[in-house]
């Protein structure tokens, strides 16, 4: 944490749904000693969303493979590239499918916590590219998850459908 003395991490989503999650993660926050650098905020309104996610330097998404993960992948995905902030996550799902490791998003092995650090610190480290993994995640999340592109290529599937009746 030398390195970045400045370095603050926000963990969002603690809801009365997961009341042992948080306590859980709030016990080892305090076990580590990282109290006065991580800390745990309540989901965030859907107005206030996208502001948050602008004023972040990096935005990870660390998944375990399930039944959930492995059928789609998140809206969240949608929303953290939309923000052209990089977004680190794990390589879990159908989203690795879709995005570039190392252009769109930094993905790393499900479980390897080193690996997600080192992905996190790699960004910090190479500004200019976090910014371009950033812009590139942006300009992806505009055209392939926007509803007027989703509409586009809907419209042109059912007219090619269409076509062969």
């Amino acid at each position: 944490m030398s390195m970045y003395p400045d370095f603050v991490c926000y963990l969002y989503g603690a809801t009365s749904d997961n009341v042992y999650q948080v306590e859980y993660l709030r016990e080892m926050i305090e076990r580590l000693g990282l109290q006065e650098r991580v800390f745990i905020r309540a989901s965030v309104l859907q107005d206030k969303l996208f502001q948050t996610l602008v004023d972040a330097d990096v935005l990870v998404v660390p998944r375990r493979l399930s039944v959930v993960t492995r059928a789609g992948f998140s809206q969240k995905f949608g929303d953290y590239l939309l923000s052209g902030v990089p977004v680190v996550s794990t390589e879990v799902g159908e989203i690795v499918n879709f995005l570039q490791s190392g252009r769109e998003i930094l993905f790393t092995p499900e479980g390897d916590a080193k690996a997600f650090a080192e992905a996190i610190y790699y960004l910090f480290s190479h500004p200019e590219k976090a910014r371009q993994i950033g812009m590139n995640g942006r300009k992806f999340a505009i055209e392939h998850f926007d509803y007027r592109a989703l509409g586009k290529r809907l419209e042109n599937l059912l007219d090619a459908g269409c076509a062969e009746y």
